[in-house]
């Protein structure tokens, strides 16, 4: 019950913007899990791209996510930039969250006409930037959200390009770990990524979760892995 209400909350289906392609992909390591994604459209015909991360695992995150899907529907209508949406996200969740508890975020919003993407990263892994002549991350421009309430945020720009890809991901992938114990980790990530510079944005994404799961092999699925893709043709 706990999963499908869950589930609910996320995206039931992601809209594709003119000439892009995008992909939301959640494989939570239990029933319920901690990540959450969300693209929605805006008025003003701007998209919101986010991505974020609850610590810890279990029922205690799955809830903080349910706080978060909500805050995030509830604020999303009425903030002009990402920020302003961090910020008031942030009020939101300090009634709510214990000690110890924050979110890792990725939150964006894009202009499909022109490929501009205005963001906050609050503490997140970079998302990674391919199709040009080198991968380009995007790192942290502040703290992860109820972490340090009141700490200072800043904002990023980037314009993709046509033929460009966007690639936002939970710590989940990099850090799966095989029966030797080893991490797939951003090295491994890095090299395939290089192999699928050119795909289009479907492509890209089912090659990364295909060598994920090759790498992980028989082992368990030790945290929620989640993708999104956002490809400009």
């Amino acid at each position: 019950l706990a999963e499908r209400i869950q589930r609910n909350l996320l995206p039931q289906e992601v809209p594709q913007p003119e000439g892009y392609q995008i992909l939301c992909h959640q494989t939570p390591c239990t029933e319920v899990g901690g990540d959450l994604y969300d693209v929605r459209p805006r008025t003003d015909g701007r998209f919101w791209v986010v991505l974020g991360d609850v610590t810890g695992h279990g029922m205690g995150a799955a809830l903080l996510m349910s706080h978060v899907m909500s805050g995030l529907q509830l604020l999303e209508d009425e903030s002009e930039d990402p920020l302003t949406l961090v910020t008031r996200l942030e009020k939101h969740l300090l009634q709510h969250v214990e000690i110890g508890q924050f979110v890792t975020m990725f939150v964006g919003v894009l202009d499909p006409a022109t490929g501009h993407l205005q963001y906050v990263n609050a503490g997140h892994n970079p998302p990674v930037v391919i199709g040009g002549p080198d991968a380009l991350e995007l790192p942290a421009t502040g703290m992860a959200v109820a972490m340090l309430p009141g700490q200072t945020r800043k904002v990023a720009e980037i314009t993709l390009g046509e033929g460009q890809t966007l690639l936002i991901f939970s710590d989940g992938i990099p850090e799966t770990v095989n029966i030797h114990d080893e991490q797939y980790d951003e090295g491994r990530m890095a090299g395939l990524l290089a192999s699928v510079d050119g795909l289009d944005g479907r492509t890209i994404g089912a090659k990364l979760l295909a060598d994920v799961e090759l790498f992980r092999g028989d082992a368990e699925i030790t945290d929620d892995l989640t993708l999104v893709v956002l490809h400009r043709r």
